[in-house]
């Protein structure tokens, strides 16, 4: 029914690893699908709309224990398949020195930012084509909780 929901949980091996969750509902229902380290914690989250299924990709701050929410706004209900991958892990991205890489279409490329000092001021520059849309999203994890993004 609508606004009920499923948690699974997952294990991810190594911290900074590339975590990928794709989920379709079989009938063509919208559904959302929410993780985190806690059961009801909604970290990261991504939706999908009738056929089209639901890609969630995120970094994972620390080896352990993950958690997956799926629920629908479909008053019947769904019947769903989903697959969580661990891929390879992140590159750290070093201080005081650019770097240049790729994404894909449509993709995400996800780096480490390990800050070891209270305090510390951190500054990124993203720089890309002109004629090209880039956006760049910051997330500060403290003992495997997301503090701020």
């Amino acid at each position: 029914e609508a606004g009920d929901s499923d948690t699974y949980q997952f294990e991810v091996t190594s911290a900074g690893a590339s975590v990928t969750v794709q989920a379709g509902a079989d009938d063509g229902a919208d559904l959302t699908v929410a993780a985190g380290t806690q059961p009801d914690a909604e970290t990261w989250y991504e939706y999908s709309f009738g056929d089209e299924p639901a890609s969630l990709q995120f970094v994972a701050p620390q080896a352990g224990t993950y958690y997956l929410k799926i629920t629908t706004d479909t008053d019947s209900g769904a019947t769903y398949t989903v697959l969580a991958e661990q891929g390879e892990t992140a590159s750290t991205l070093p201080v005081n020195e650019p770097v240049a890489g790729f994404v894909a279409e449509a993709g995400q490329v996800g780096y480490l930012l390990e800050m070891t000092e209270p305090d510390q001021f951190v500054v990124v520059v993203l720089a890309g084509p002109e004629d090209q849309d880039l956006d760049l999203t910051l997330a500060r994890y403290e003992d495997g909780e997301q503090t701020a993004s």
